[in-house]
This record gives structure tokens, C-alpha cells and sequence, in this order.
């Protein structure tokens, strides 16, 4: 395997200063890291906020959570569970939408990539306003004309795999002009014996947030910060954040870009696009097996804070780290081994919210322990900071 020094990653650095103008700052050769400050006493940026008039605690009434998942299934805070730290969830909330979370707290294995152990319950929504001419190409692409509960809505799905785990259910309907996709793990023991059973356990939960939408359905999208182009956009190529050469030299082999269109197929997806949130898939040449990926959420340093806040009161040991141009508390790294290898950086940059993975080309591959990629990660990390910094 192919270790990584502190020599190439100064390499790497002194590329990205080379293509910089004589009045931009490189970044530092190694980012340093440093022990959780306590939380800052400043003003946090304002979030923002749901255009239709009230957000996720008003959608389900906690007795449907509980008989849909599990006596102890609540409304999550924002950001509470690891899965969450994508910055492409929260584009539609940058578009006045929600994205909503309900968990027992149990961690959840099937979305971590290992093996289920049956007891985690949750589910997870996503809105996203104005979007009835999306939910049209979505629809006729995947309704497969089965009909749903409801007029403009696919059919409600559950897999109970014959009560051995948890029913998985899915549905997507339109609610005016508001697209809802939602997922769920669940529901309760005692009513996942079949998928029909499961079906009947879910269908308040999903009445509930229709019913709720229903009134104010309508609501106008908005854009939090503006997308146009200016100080709150960010390039919509992926070599304008590190170029290709650059990212080959801090990963130590030839890696580009893959197209990663925001596949407007689902309502994540069209609010990604449409927010002008990146999504850069990088890999070895010829090849569709990511070594790691780049994700923004363009004015997104508001969740960048809500994570920090959120992870500090869990009482998470956050490993800041020290970047060229960036705060104390700007960014930070957090490396896992289980159910593989992989590193990824969270960093707040010029009032946007980026995030960098490092990983091996697939689950089954250890080319790179979780040093190395941890390096890779920092370097990556400090020349996508650099880059943006130096934007116009």
C-alpha cells in the first residue's frame, strides 16, 4: 500500500499555491488538530426557516410516532444522528421545505451499511415546496401504475421479510405543490408479522403529515441566501474546487471527476439541483467506484453550526482542526473503521457548509487504513478551503 507523508501532502500544497493569484492564502501543510472548545457564546447564523408556517414537531402527534415505531420513538433534533452530516439532506430546507427525523435512538446498522439487529426504529421525511412539475416526471417514471392511497401518490410499500425484521415502508405523494418522500424503518414489534400488517401500522403516520400539509400545501418555495451567482454561489464544476491534478497528487494516485448529476428522480435530488448544491464523485480513471466525494450546501453555515452544537451537547469529542483561513471551531474530522474504513471532514467556508470523504474503491477493499485515508482526507480538505477562498 501507498502511505502518504507529510512530504506529499506539502506537495500538494504548493500546487494549490502555485495556481493561486500572488494576494490569495494557501492553505497550511498539515491541518493541526485540537481538543472541543467549550460552545461558543457568540450569535450563531439564523437558520432558515419552513414556508409553511410551522416545522417538523407539528406534523405527527407523538402518539402516532409511538404506535408507528416504537413507544420511545420522538422527533430527532436536527442533525442528531451521523447519517444526517450530508449537506445535499438539507438543500431542501434551503428552499423553505423540511427534512425530519424520528428515531427510538438506536443506532440505525441497515443505514450504516452493517447488518440489522432489529431493535432501531425511525423514520425519515423529506418536503420539498413548488415542486409539482418534478413530482410529474418522478411520478410517470416510477408509479409503474400501481395506484396509491391517495390521488398523485405511489403506493405505499412495506418488507416485513415474514416479521424477521422490522418492515422497511416508502411512499412519495404530492400534497398541492409540496413533494413528500418518506421512509420507514419500522413499525412497532407487534405489527410487522406481514407487510400488510406493517402497511396498517404506517398509514396514520403518513395521514398525519398529509393531513397537516393539506391547508398550506402551496406554500412558495424560496431560496435561503440566493443561488445566483455572486457571494453565495459555489461552482457547479468540481475542478473549480480542487483540480484533478492537485486531488491525484494529495490521494497519491490518478484519480477525476465523475459526472454526479443530481438524478431529479427523487425529491432530494431536485432540490440539490436546484439549490446549486455540489456533489463531486472523484475515482480511479474508467472506473464508477468512488475513492471519495465532495458535498456543499451553498450559505449552509448555518447547519455546519447546528451539527457542531448539536454533536457538542451530545457530548461528542469533536476533533477541530486548524486550517489556513478558517476559525477555531471551522472544521473538524471524524474517521470510522466499522462497518469499513473511511474519513470525512466537516468544514464551514466562506459562509458555506462543505463536506470531504475519503475511501477505499468498495467495503471489501483495505488498500488504505484509516490513517492514510485520514490523511487524505486533511489534504483534500485544506485544498478544497483554499479553493474556495479564492473564488471571485
Amino acid at each position: 500500500m501507498r502511505r502518504i507523508g507529510g512530504a506529499a501532502i506539502a506537495a500538494v500544497l504548493v500546487l494549490a499555491l502555485a495556481a493561486c493569484t500572488p494576494s490569495e492564502a494557501a492553505p497550511t501543510a498539515s491541518p493541526t488538530v485540537s481538543s472541543s472548545p467549550k460552545p461558543s457564546a457568540t450569535a450563531k447564523p439564523t437558520a432558515p426557516v419552513s414556508s409553511y408556517g410551522f416545522g417538523c414537531e407539528n406534523l405527527v402527534p407523538q402518539d402516532v410516532v409511538a404506535t408507528a415505531l416504537a413507544p420511545t420513538a420522538t422527533l430527532e433534533p436536527a442533525f442528531a444522528d451521523p447519517s444526517s452530516a450530508n449537506p445535499l439532506l438539507w438543500a431542501a430546507t434551503s428552499l423553505g421545505g423540511m427534512h425530519c427525523t424520528w428515531s427510538n435512538g438506536e443506532p440505525r446498522d441497515l443505514a450504516e451499511g452493517g447488518t440489522p439487529v432489529g431493535t432501531e426504529r425511525w423514520a425519515e421525511l423529506t418536503i420539498l415546496p413548488g415542486s409539482h412539475a418534478d413530482w410529474d416526471f418522478y411520478y410517470e417514471r416510477w408509479a409503474n401504475g400501481e395506484s396509491g392511497p391517495w390521488p398523485d401518490s405511489t403506493k405505499l410499500s412495506c418488507f416485513t421479510q415474514n416479521g424477521a425484521v422490522p418492515g422497511v415502508c416508502s411512499i412519495n405523494f404530492l400534497v398541492g405543490d409540496s413533494w413528500v418522500d418518506l421512509i420507514m424503518y419500522g413499525p412497532a414489534d407487534d405489527a410487522a408479522a406481514s407487510d400488510e400488517d406493517a402497511v396498517a401500522a404506517v398509514t396514520p403516520f403518513i395521514e398525519a403529515i398529509r393531513s397537516a400539509l393539506e391547508p398550506v400545501g402551496t406554500a412558495p418555495r424560496y431560496a435561503w441566501g440566493g443561488t445566483t451567482p455572486g457571494a453565495n454561489a459555489l461552482p457547479t464544476e468540481c475542478e473549480a474546487f480542487v483540480p484533478a491534478a492537485a486531488m491525484s497528487e494529495a490521494f497519491g494516485q490518478e484519480l477525476t471527476y465523475n459526472s454526479a448529476p443530481k438524478k431529479r428522480l427523487w425529491n432530494r435530488g431536485v432540490a440539490a439541483d436546484d439549490f446549486g448544491a455540489p456533489d463531486c464523485i472523484f475515482s480511479l480513471p474508467d472506473s464508477d467506484s468512488s475513492r471519495g466525494v465532495l458535498r456543499a450546501l451553498p450559505g449552509g453555515r448555518w447547519a455546519y453550526e447546528q451539527l457542531v452544537e448539536t454533536r457538542m451537547s451530545a457530548g461528542a469529542d469533536i476533533e477541530f482542526l486548524t486550517i489556513d483561513g478558517l476559525g477555531v471551531r471551522d472544521a473538524f474530522i471524524e474517521c470510522k473503521t466499522s462497518p469499513w474504513s473511511t474519513c470525512s471532514v466537516q468544514m464551514a467556508v466562506a459562509g458555506h457548509w462543505l463536506e470531504v470523504e475519503a475511501n477505499n474503491v468498495s467495503s471489501l477493499d483495505d488498500t488504505y487504513d484509516v490513517d492514510e485515508l485520514r490523511q487524505q482526507a486533511l489534504a483534500y480538505a485544506a485544498l478544497a478551503a483554499a479553493g474556495i477562498a479564492a473564488l471571485p
